[in-house]
């Protein structure tokens, strides 16, 4: 078989296989969903355990706040126990059969049935308020004087672990625009070994970042509640269908991300302004760098050209066919970069002009507007270039191997992107 007999596209065609079997992991997933992934707020045991650290208790009190843990953590159980069984009297069974195909429901009363579901599990969003509220003041009462003093930094961060953080699981979704970067994580991340403020003394940064921490803590105090039954109400307006509903929970979760983001951006900004003075452009740059793959994880995932340059690096003997794939890459990162930089640019144009949050996937009847019509297709083209750019890139690796070399690639990298998303 000649080389251009091969298919040009067999690796998209992997992918397709590939984010299909990851699918279906994900319904399965789904259908032995507990009420205790819906339980808000929830404290896990590690990041109570770094609380602790931070407040420097003895011994002795930090024995009787893990008891006091513990306590918090059977609280939780019973709750989520509690829940289970309301979830399962909504007839969450009947549901998971129906999603898994087994049963056959009506599709108005699979609606029904999931808005039921979902709306047991909010039920019980009053009592995990409470045993927050009861484990932090419980705590607090067993400090003495002189670690009264580290309590409420200890607790700021504690609150973005919990508030904040749990929202950056939605990284790999086209809508997300950073709703969970906390910059204090990105400054302890770039401050590790080859990060671009490993040499700056954290003490140059201390001002900015305890203003940041109070800024953001009352932001969590006073939006926490509101997101959290925004997405809860967005998840049953999507059940049922109710168009309207969807775009007024999407204003609110945009100004609510308005205010985060700027409080970010500003921070960031802050931030570059003294890397730039003490370690230079190129460290300030990476900086800003950090902040928009943080922002847009989605956007910076490792391509098919990326595992193909790095396979023939690796694999590859021949020094001239390597230095070809070097060169080939070198010029795709180059114009993958501008076009990100666009791609960034037109979702936040749309985000903070347009109050409109644009993705391949929205629903592009409801842009009245002319002009945000016309952003969004601009986002569709970009998306087109990245994806050509992809693809032809892909194309002008293979083409330097042999028929033998690039089956053995195709399968090399199919079988360790199945690794990854084996669950």
């Amino acid at each position: 078989m000649s080389d251009r007999t091969v298919p040009a596209h067999r690796p998209l065609l992997i992918a397709i296989l590939l984010l299909t079997a990851s699918a279906l992991a994900g319904r399965a997933h789904a259908a032995a969903e507990s009420a205790l992934d819906h339980i808000d707020p929830r404290v896990d045991r590690a990041a109570f355990a770094m609380f602790l650290d931070r407040i420097n208790m003895d011994d002795d009190q930090q024995a009787v706040a893990r008891m006091l843990y513990d306590d918090y953590g059977a609280e939780i159980e019973a709750l989520a126990a509690e829940l289970d069984r309301q979830a399962e009297e909504a007839g969450r069974a009947r549901v998971e059969e129906a999603l898994a195909g087994n049963i056959y429901l009506e599709p108005q009363e699979l609606r029904r049935l999931r808005a039921d579901v979902l709306r047991t599990y909010q039920s019980g969003w009053d009592r995990a308020d409470e045993l927050f509220e009861d484990l932090i003041v419980q705590t607090h009462v067993l400090l003495m004087d002189q670690a009264a003093a580290e309590f409420e930094p200890a607790l700021r961060r504690l609150k973005r672990e919990v508030f904040l953080h749990p929202r950056a699981a939605d990284g790999q979704d086209e809508a997300y625009a950073g709703e969970g970067v906390d910059v204090i994580r990105l400054v302890k991340e770039a401050m590790m070994p080859g990060g671009e403020l490993e040499s700056l003394d954290r003490s140059a940064l201390d001002g900015i970042l305890t203003e940041y921490a109070r800024q953001v803590d009352a932001l969590l105090t006073t939006t926490a509640a509101a997101d959290r039954r925004g997405r809860m109400n967005y998840a049953l307006a999507r059940i049922e269908r109710d168009r309207s509903a969807m775009r007024d929970e999407e204003q609110a979760a945009l100004s609510r991300w308005q205010r985060l983001y700027q409080i970010n951006r500003q921070t960031v900004q802050q931030i570059a302004a003294a890397i730039g003075q003490s370690l230079g452009a190129a460290a300030q740059q990476r900086w800003l760098a950090r902040f928009d793959r943080a922002c847009f994880p989605w956007l910076f995932d490792r391509t098919m050209p990326d595992r193909q340059a790095d396979w023939i690096a690796r694999r590859v003997s021949d020094e001239e066919i390597v230095q070809k794939a070097q060169e080939i890459h070198a010029a795709y990162i180059t114009e993958r970069a501008t076009l990100r930089r666009e791609t960034i640019d037109l979702i936040l144009r749309a985000r903070l002009t347009f109050r409109i949050m644009v993705h391949s996937r929205m629903d592009s009847s409801a842009l009245n507007d002319a002009a945000a019509r016309e952003l969004y297709q601009d986002l569709l083209k970009n998306s087109g270039r990245r994806a050509k750019l992809d693809s032809d890139t892909s194309d002008g690796l293979e083409a330097l191997l042999t028929e033998r070399q690039r089956r053995q690639m195709r399968s090399d990298i199919a079988a360790a992107s199945y690794g990854r998303r084996r669950p």
